[in-house]
């Protein structure tokens, strides 16, 4: 695993708070399948099936909220499938289907039904239905379940829920379609030319048709 860029609370996970201009080896380790980057901080799965996260501390998920500049273990599972960041807040889901989130939550971005923060994994709902999930850097998360239905929560300021309500924190039923193939809630993401900018949510529909909840902008 490499990074680089800014470093000030240790988001890059080298063990140092320096900014590196060039990709530097994050420890020796050979075994990380799979990293997010969010505000300030870093999550990553390991093969066997191990969460690890540093950088700014409330996103760390270990439970005491201090910044980290190396990779520490979350909680003792070896059973997590995949993770996303979002603007300080992270999702999990295990491989049992179920779906966790931690980190602030004052828009309920976490959808535990509450607006309060959480310095370690939060178990949402009874479900084990949960397929692929994604955290939004405005607050926001949408989540899809192995029965085609999409769910969203959190800030909805422009409309990014797709449900015409407000702020909500706890997942809403958005719309179910047969092929979905995955969801990306985002505020806005644009690197000049063939940039996609979203405000809301994109579906991704096998045959590759788009379906946004407010607006999508592609240039090219």
């Amino acid at each position: 695993m490499w990074g680089w860029g800014g470093n000030e609370i240790g988001q890059l996970g080298d063990g140092t708070n320096i900014a590196k201009s060039t990709p530097i080896q994050i420890g020796s380790d050979n075994d990380w399948v799979s990293v997010a980057a969010g505000n300030h901080s870093g999550v990553a799965l390991k093969e066997d099936g191990s969460l690890w996260g540093w950088g700014w501390g409330g996103m760390l998920g270990d439970g005491n909220g201090g910044n980290k500049n190396s990779p520490v273990k979350v909680g003792n599972d070896n059973t997590w499938a995949s993770v996303t960041a979002g603007n300080l807040f992270n999702a999990a889901i295990k491989i049992d289907g179920s779906l966790w989130t931690w980190g602030l939550n004052g828009s309920g971005q976490l959808g535990n039904g509450t607006f309060e923060p959480r310095w370690s994994p939060d178990l949402i709902g009874v479900d084990r239905t949960w397929r692929a999930v994604s955290t939004g850097s405005w607050q926001h998360t949408a989540a899809l379940k192995h029965d085609g239905t999409l769910w969203a929560w959190g800030s909805n300021y422009s409309g990014e829920l797709g449900d015409g309500e407000a702020w909500v924190s706890s997942p809403q039923f958005i719309i179910q379609a047969a092929g979905i193939e995955a969801a990306a809630a985002e505020e806005s993401t644009d690197g000049g030319g063939g940039s996609l900018s979203i405000f809301g949510l994109i579906i991704i529909m096998l045959g590759g048709w788009l379906f946004p909840s407010r607006r999508v902008e592609a240039y090219v």
